[in-house]
């Protein structure tokens, strides 16, 4: 019980799973198998659907310095996502972690991407805040984790 609740709180993308074969001259192979081939292919059905049913959500993260083409390319990944290219993946949302672009206004030296650069990909995250008053990485946090569940919960 332990091992199947552990992956259904971790999740696995993929497990290999194969028919335990003693190897000759260890004390494996002197032991008798006490488990029927059934019940082998039962536990190995068990295993696969929990894998199956465990899959998690992927959050694609792009880190680099500024002007080194992280907009561009998360513009690429969300589209590619959004076509199906990616293991029938039904679609990608982008969730700037900029920490200028959260400011309202700040357009010019941020590299903030424009509406209409976006190619109908939805972004969040960006505008959000008054240069005037204090926004901490508590509040970016807070609402970046709202964004994230509200994408995963539309399937993306």
């Amino acid at each position: 019980m332990l091992f199947r609740s552990a992956l259904m709180e971790f999740g696995f993308d993929n497990a290999y799973i194969s028919k335990y074969s003693p190897r000759p001259g260890t004390p494996a192979s002197r032991m008798k198998d006490n488990v029927s081939s059934g019940e082998k292919k039962r536990r190995e059905r068990i295993l696969r659907q929990i894998i199956k049913n465990g899959k998690k959500k992927k959050l694609v993260v792009i880190l680099g310095p500024t002007a080194s083409g992280k907009t561009k390319l998360s513009l690429e990944i969300a589209k590619k996502f959004n076509r199906g290219k990616f293991g029938g993946a039904k679609g990608a949302e982008i969730v700037s972690a900029d920490s200028r672009q959260v400011y309202k206004g700040m357009d010019i030296g941020t590299g903030k991407i424009k509406k209409e650069e976006m190619e109908g990909v939805a972004h969040y995250l960006l505008d959000v805040a008054s240069p005037k008053r204090r926004f901490s990485a508590a509040q970016y946090q807070k609402r970046a984790l709202k964004a994230i569940k509200k994408i995963i919960s539309a399937g993306k």
